[in-house]
């Protein structure tokens, strides 16, 4: 596992195995050389696999596919593991991908508001990232994605929605443009 722009190990990428059905079967955080083993008990068949993390990275399914938000497993290329055989080369690089951050406060007294849950969806309607606020009001999403490709100027719109038990009124739906990131 490395990081696409630097080559650079990454670690703490959890990769997630699943059987040609699509059921989860085992898995295994990357170490510091950005390797993973996910131990004995597969048996001979075909596999799919899926990164998972919380870093910023754009996660991936096996062979360069992209997996934002919730994908289907099965679209990512499968691998054949045989019964005592280590399968190598099962190999990603991930991209550094957008994320939201900001502040959430009360509309009338401007005090930050806590525990607020973020969701971030996007033009379709699909889910794609969420985060919460901490104790001044600041969100960062978890999740990374990449902007959908355009053929104009023009960035993709974005759904962010925000609940709060605490503080109904702060209940908001809002349109937003995601800052675009510089190279």
């Amino acid at each position: 596992m490395i990081d696409a722009g630097t080559g650079n190990p990454l670690q703490g990428i959890f990769v997630q195995i699943y059987d040609a059905s699509g059921r989860s079967v085992g898995g295994s955080s990357t170490d510091a050389s950005g390797n993973f083993v996910t131990g004995s008990g597969l048996s001979t068949g075909t596999y799919y696999a899926r990164t998972t993390n919380s870093q910023g990275y754009l996660d991936e399914l096996f062979n360069n596919k992209p997996c934002v938000g919730s994908c289907s497993v099965l679209a990512g290329d499968g691998f054949v593991v045989t019964v005592g055989a280590t399968t190598p080369n099962i190999n990603f690089s991930l991209t550094q991908g957008g994320r939201i951050s900001g502040t959430i406060t009360d509309a009338t007294t401007s005090a930050p508001l806590t525990s607020v849950s973020v969701s971030v969806y996007d033009s379709t309607g699909r889910f794609v990232a969420s985060g919460g606020t901490n104790s001044f009001g600041v969100y960062t999403t978890s999740q990374a994605w990449r902007q959908a490709p355009t053929t104009s100027a023009r960035t993709t719109d974005w759904v962010i929605s925000t609940s709060c038990s605490a503080a109904p009124r702060a209940w908001a739906t809002a349109w937003s443009r995601p800052a675009r990131r510089s190279r």
